[in-house]
């Protein structure tokens, strides 16, 4: 159907969109990009609807890159609208910009698990440990039984050099799943800290391994 639509109006920016759209579903991120090329051409970048598309079809497709462009460039000319403000922050977040992606983040008026997720890793990453706390205590409000929140907010915690109650957070976490990297340093830096230099030997030998 949105092909004859195109067909009998091939300047139908709607028509091409539409077509992206069901691509999406049917076909492939790389044939959905192509079919958004096509009505931001006919739309000579009038609306935001085609652009915003593409960007989010070739995030799909894996050509990040062109994808936080496109976003960036929208967010430059429509920095009030939500849907690119929050398509922005997680490709910010995603390229390890923390500080912009805070910035982004900081805007929004109302946040989901992701925002409140997102941001406390931006803020565990500058330093601001107890904001960071706060937030994933926020995010696991929302869906409490998501490790990396909890793991999370036990790094925050021992930032704040909270060690005992991190390790009460940390400690589970690493009995389920003892290959993760970042949690095992965590604790070889904890333990660390608080002068256990033999188990803080083991954990962070184990990093090297």
């Amino acid at each position: 159907l949105a092909r004859t639509i195109a067909t009998t109006n091939p300047t139908s920016v709607d028509a091409y969109n539409l077509i992206g759209n069901v691509a999406i579903r049917t076909g492939t991120a790389e044939n959905a990009a192509r079919w958004f090329g096509v009505a931001i051409r006919l739309d000579n970048l009038k609306t935001v609807g085609p652009r915003l598309n593409r960007a989010m079809a070739l995030e799909m497709a894996g050509r990040s890159e062109e994808a936080f462009s496109g976003y960036k460039a929208l967010h430059d000319e429509h920095p009030d609208h939500p849907k690119i403000k929050e398509k922005l922050a997680r490709s910010l977040y995603e390229r390890a910009e923390h500080k912009e992606c805070l910035e982004i983040i900081e805007t929004i008026q109302t946040l989901s698990f992701d925002h409140y997720y997102m941001r406390g890793r931006c803020r565990l990453e500058l330093g601001r440990a107890a904001k960071a706390v706060a937030d994933f205590r926020e995010a696991l409000s929302i869906r409490p039984a998501y490790p990396e929140a909890f793991k999370g907010l036990g790094q925050g915690l021992a930032q704040m050099g909270r060690h005992d109650d991190a390790l009460s957070i940390l400690n589970p976490l690493y009995a389920e799943n003892p290959k993760d990297p970042d949690l095992t340093y965590t604790l070889g830096r904890i333990h660390f800290d608080r002068g256990d230099l033999e188990q803080a030997r083991d954990f962070l030998t184990e990093c090297l391994q």
